[in-house]
């Protein structure tokens, strides 16, 4: 999950990732979940930039189901752990 976490922070606008959990539904088959954190200047872009790590989920780690939350970075969960979805 941090290497996948760490690929989205990749993409312009992403700040962070938090909340981060990556398994397997089978042996074909793997899910992400995560909670995007986006800059601030690039919140009207929120959109199109989930968009895009939903391409880079599907193609660099054949990731085609996910679930992934935007925050606006001022607005981000506090002391937010990196992977897991317990705080």
């Amino acid at each position: 999950a941090e290497t996948v976490a760490t690929a989205l922070t990749t993409i312009t606008g992403i700040a962070d990732v938090h909340h981060a959990r990556l398994w397997a539904v089978s042996e074909r088959e793997a899910c992400f979940d995560g909670h995007l954190v986006i800059d601030d200047a690039y919140w009207p872009e929120a959109h199109r930039i989930k968009s895009e790590a939903r391409t880079l989920l599907a193609r660099r780690f054949d990731v085609r189901q996910s679930t992934l939350e935007t925050e606006p970075w001022a607005e981000a969960c506090a002391a937010a752990p990196r992977l897991g979805g317990a705080a």
